[in-house]
């Protein structure tokens, strides 16, 4: 146990890494999952050097399980806000240690279904100023890319009603919100301005968004080669 805690807090004490940090984010029923899941297969097929992590948030924490119960449960996406950054935060740090820096550290491809932007997009929704959730996540990583799969709500909507996987209608899975959530999802690219973000045109055909997806992810990927 001594030795795991030692390795882990040398990884909280590197701001570098020598992998690659990928991040997909969007409203609900963007087709970020789908995207990711071919970007993984692809990454895992192309080189038989890359070593490929796909993963999601909210983790497999106790923090994840609540969050999952309140996104079941609460009936008002304005509730909670704070509740939820603090939950999301815990969480997030906890994936990131103990499961996408371990393999960033190696030299790996780590692929995330949402990180932090989805807080920054969806607690701001709730109310929350932006700067204190920027400030919630000091010390994180910043992802080498940033794919944001920018949608219609509509077409999103339609989406999320042919989803047979979905079991129930997540609290903020109603229209008026997810427009909110579309709008700060635009406004994040230019507020972290520093960091590289990658507007994507989901409206159309997954393989034409995929096709995109390569064009913007290919010149990172010396980095792992």
């Amino acid at each position: 146990v001594a030795i795991v805690n030692n390795f882990m807090a040398g990884l909280e004490r590197r701001s570098e890494h020598r992998g690659l940090f990928i991040v997909c984010e969007g409203i609900d029923g963007c087709g970020k999952g789908t995207q990711a899941g071919m970007l993984v297969d692809y990454l895992f097929k192309k080189n038989k050097r890359h070593h490929v992590l796909y993963t999601r948030e909210p983790g497999r924490s106790d923090y994840g399980a609540e969050i999952r119960k309140i996104l079941k449960e609460e009936s008002d996406p304005y509730k909670q806000g704070i509740k939820m950054a603090e939950l999301f935060v815990d969480d997030r740090r906890n994936h990131i240690y103990r499961a996408v820096m371990p393999i960033l550290y190696y030299g790996g491809i780590a692929v995330s279904d949402r990180y932090k932007h989805s807080t920054l997009a969806y607690q701001h929704a709730q109310g929350i100023p932006l700067d204190v959730l920027v400030e919630m996540h000091q010390g994180l990583p910043v992802p080498d890319l940033t794919l944001f799969f920018d949608v219609d709500v509509e077409e999103a909507l339609r989406r999320q009603a042919k989803d047979e996987h979905r079991d129930y209608a997540e609290v903020f899975e109603k229209k008026p919100f997810q427009e909110k959530l579309a709008e700060n999802y635009r406004m994040l690219a230019k507020y972290l301005k520093d960091e590289p973000i990658r507007d994507i045109d989901a409206n159309n055909p997954i393989e034409a968004v995929f096709k995109d997806v390569l064009t913007a992810i290919t010149p990172l990927l010396s980095k792992v080669s």
